[in-house]
């Protein structure tokens, strides 16, 4: 008679951050269509901050000036932006760029091409540089557990004293650093507080191809 495995209980966290599953939701309604007025292709960098209802006509009237001027590009970081590298704004742009923060959009660049039917295509920004050690990873796990939907699932495992609990995390994919730390394979110098009653915590990312959590060679967090 072949030995059976043990008996697990499993639960796995919400993916996304629910603003910025609302402004998904509402990016991809809007702006499954030409936007009326506009002649070119935009690639559009929107922030999770963005209320899409406030912003979309005053973000299409910003485009149109662009295009009337004939510049490609207008964006809050320097290479993403039109203006020579040492030289002013001039007065109309530097007011486009205020405006565009205001909006909070990161940027927009025009894409040339002669199929080009006046689309907005959003992309998000994500805000600062991902740098990433290995001390990077239990930090996050931490701030899971001391969550209200951490709590919620560690005490839905809870109610299986007689199986092994198993937590699946999704990485929010605005936190790039997490991403990199797990598309690098760091192994946590120190392991995060996991609650009882759980047996293994794992941490998984869309936007790598491994999953990855922690002290154990085969990617997880045991207690």
């Amino acid at each position: 008679m072949e030995a059976q495995g043990p008996t697990i209980a499993l639960e796995v966290s919400s993916t996304l951050d629910p603003a910025r599953q609302s402004l998904w939701a509402s990016l991809d309604r809007r702006y499954d269509r030409p936007v009326p007025g506009l002649q070119g292709d935009w690639i559009v960098q929107f922030t999770p901050g963005t209320q899409l209802k406030k912003v979309a006509d005053p973000l299409t009237a910003l485009l149109l000036r662009q295009e009337q001027v004939d510049l490609d590009k207008i964006g809050l970081n320097g290479w993403d932006d039109s203006t020579p590298p040492g030289e002013l704004h001039t007065p109309q742009h530097a007011a486009d760029l205020q405006e565009l923060a205001a909006l909070n959009v990161m940027s927009a660049q025009r894409v040339r091409s002669d199929k080009a039917s006046g689309r907005i295509f959003p992309t998000e920004a994500n805000a600062g540089v991902a740098r990433s050690t290995f001390d990077t990873i239990s930090p996050y796990i931490d701030e899971f557990f001391d969550s209200a939907p951490g709590q919620n699932k560690v005490k839905k495992l809870a109610n299986h004293p007689d199986r092994e609990g198993h937590l699946f995390v999704w990485a929010d994919r605005g936190h790039v650093n997490i991403t990199v730390a797990l598309a690098q394979g760091f192994v946590p110098a120190g392991s995060p507080s996991v609650p009882s009653g759980l047996h293994t915590t794992w941490l998984g990312s869309f936007d790598v191809d491994r999953c990855t959590a922690g002290a154990a060679p085969a990617g997880r967090y045991r207690r």
